[in-house]
């Protein structure tokens, strides 16, 4: 379903409680990194994740109705539970709106 090899710092940068849209962030602006990673979830119903951590992969299975998304991390594995999963790479600045369609 993912197997997803990140090995970024993720951001918890927007959590939308009316749509349930949780949105992590890699920005480019720190100079680690020449592009920007970000990953949107939808339909979420649970969060389990620091605010700012390094992520070294992100894996799905089925739960309920929904899909368990694990974050391999340095502090031990955290999760997300959520319907809808996107991600994706690009050389804007953080501040850009994003592909989805969200953060404008």
């Amino acid at each position: 379903m993912v197997d997803l090899k990140v090995n970024r710092r993720l951001r918890m940068w927007r959590y939308g409680v009316s749509h349930s849209e949780l949105e992590l962030m890699s920005t480019n602006d720190v100079g680690e990194y020449p592009t920007r990673f970000y990953v949107l979830f939808k339909a979420v119903s649970f969060v389990s994740l620091p605010t700012d951590f390094q992520c070294r992969g992100i894996t799905a299975s089925r739960f309920r109705q929904s899909s368990k998304f694990e974050f391999a991390t340095d502090q031990g594995v955290h999760c997300v539970v959520a319907d809808y999963f996107f991600h994706a790479e690009d050389n804007e600045p953080w501040h850009a709106p994003l592909q989805f369609g969200v953060g404008q």
